[in-house]
This record gives structure tokens, sequence and C-alpha cells, in this order.
């Protein structure tokens, strides 16, 4: 009886979770038009950046996933980084053609201080002003979580890529709150993640966790695929 009570509360959870996150795009949408969106975006990364150092390093499962994007970086030649922020990232992969892409310009002043070697390019990352499969690796990191098609921009980056593409996001577990505070900041659900069938592994305190372990109580997510073209 214990057993039946706890599923059904995980289940009550999760219905009310994808209910809260469809209503609060539907309260974005109907609110602000798409450029109001973007600006507020900005507004908000703009004085984040400016008044702490919380892009000055990375943490938890993007140093996992770094780490793994490092490793195949000697059979490649080019890299874009999706919502590159200050270019943490791609300064890390010297050895190749590195591109970032951001809509907020004082990101892409910030990639080019910390090197000048970096091609930044200002769009959105919804529509990439590129050809498909013109990348051998893309990454997304920490960007899917702050839009409000998740499903797009992943699918944008994946059109880029031509071997390898990389994303990490949080999960809102099922003991996690169901909306955050921050006007864009809800995880993509676990079913859209799956959809595109990346190999997904779960992070908590640093170190990776069962998926039973991140579905309740929430984790960094890295998703990691290998693509087939030629």
């Amino acid at each position: 009886m214990t057993l039946k009570l706890a599923h059904f509360a995980v289940l009550v959870k999760w219905s009310v979770a994808k209910s809260a996150w469809k209503l609060r795009q539907w309260i974005l949408r109907r609110r602000y038009s798409s450029a109001e969106l973007t600006a507020l975006s900005k507004t908000f990364y703009e004085s984040w950046i400016t008044g702490t150092d919380g892009l000055a390093k990375f943490g938890d499962h993007r140093d996992f996933a770094c780490n793994h994007a490092l490793l195949r970086s000697q059979r490649i030649k080019s890299v874009l980084d999706v919502g590159c922020g200050d270019g943490r990232l791609l300064a890390q992969f010297r050895t190749l053609n590195r591109v970032g892409v951001d809509f907020c310009k004082l990101n892409l002043r910030l990639t080019k201080k910390r090197d000048n070697d970096i091609q930044v390019v200002l769009a959105d990352v919804e529509h990439l002003p590129f050809v498909r499969g013109a990348f051998d690796l893309v990454t997304c990191f920490d960007v899917l979580e702050h839009v409000l098609n998740p499903d797009r921009v992943y699918k944008e980056a994946e059109q880029m890529a031509k071997t390898y593409v990389y994303f990490t996001t949080d999960y809102d577990g099922v003991f996690s709150p169901v909306l955050r505070s921050q006007l864009i900041d809800n995880s993509p659900p676990l079913r859209l993640m799956k959809k595109w069938k990346c190999r997904l592994t779960f992070f908590r305190m640093g170190k990776p966790t069962s998926l039973c372990m991140g579905l309740l109580f929430g984790s960094g997510v890295m998703g990691y695929k290998e693509l087939k073209r030629t």
C-alpha cells in the first residue's frame, strides 16, 4: 500500500511539473513578444556576468563533459560552441578552428578578451547562420534551460555538427521545485532529452549518479551523441 501511494505521489508530481512547464511557456509567450524576451534575457545575463564571477569556471557535469569532448579533439579540426558565454570552453580547444555563438555582445567581447584567436558570431541560437555539418564538434553547455524552445536549439546544434554534439543542462527532479525564480530557467523535460537519442549521464555532487537518483532529486545532465555524417 505504501509503495502504491509513493508511486502515485511521484506520478502526480511529474504531471504537475510537466503542466507547470507548459504553463510557464504559454504565459511567457502571451506576456512578451519574442524581441522582448530576448531583450530581457540579455539584460539579465549582462548584469549577472558583470556582477559575479559566475562564468569564471566550470563545475561537476560541465567539467566531465568538457574533458569527454577534449578526448575527441585529437581527431577533429573545428568546434562550434552554441551559447559560448565568456569563451571558457573554447579556450581549452587551442589546436582547433574555434567559433563561438552568443546573443549577448558582452559575452562575445569577453570571449575575444580571453583568446583573440576565437572567432565570434552574434546570433540567435535558434537560428544559427551556418550550413549543415559545418563543424566536427558542436557543444551547447548550460543553454537549454534558458531558452523557450530547447528542442529547436538542440536540433539547430545537431544540424551544425558533422561528428559529435554535446550538451549540458540542469534537470529538475521529482523533489526539486516545480518552477525556478528566473524568467526563463526551466530544465528541458526528460522525455524531450530522450527524444534526441543522446547518451545521457546524470550527476549529483560533482559525480555521476544513477538515473533513479537524478529523476528523484534533480541533477546535472550531460548529453553526448556521435553522428555518422560523411
